[in-house]
């Protein structure tokens, strides 16, 4: 790959604020070049998003299924948070490999309510907040 073609992914903006702390994290530690690339290029960026000073470029629609499209209404269960972040930590105690961003997140924030952590993990986590 040649260092001048660029190409356009299409990520979220949660994503994209990942990218960027994962690339300062590993500036901070090493120093590396192509974190700093990263940071330099994703930082404005990322504030933009969250200053809402950019649009999407599109929004993903669920599909909605036959009973929905002719208009019955489907009833929820939504879970609370907590239940959601210890239904996470179970997961992810389980098989941790198999779990999605949002779910880590969850188990963390799981972890770092009920002291679960140790106190390293607990100061990364809080420097991450």
């Amino acid at each position: 790959m040649s260092a001048n073609n660029k190409y356009r992914p299409s990520l979220t903006g949660e994503s994209i604020s990942h990218i960027l702390s994962l690339a300062r994290l590993d500036f901070a530690k090493n120093g590396s070049d192509k974190s700093l690339s990263i940071i330099t290029v994703l930082s404005p960026f990322d504030a933009k998003v969250k200053d809402r000073a950019v649009t999407a470029a599109y929004t993903i629609t669920p599909k909605l299924s036959q009973e929905e499209a002719l208009g019955f209404s489907t009833p929820t269960t939504e879970l609370t948070k907590e239940v959601r972040w210890l239904e996470a930590y179970n997961r992810y105690i389980e098989s941790p490999d198999t779990c999605t961003i949002s779910e880590i997140s969850d188990a963390k924030e799981h972890m770092y309510l009920n002291s679960l952590m140790t106190p390293e993990e607990v100061q990364s986590f809080e420097e991450q907040l």
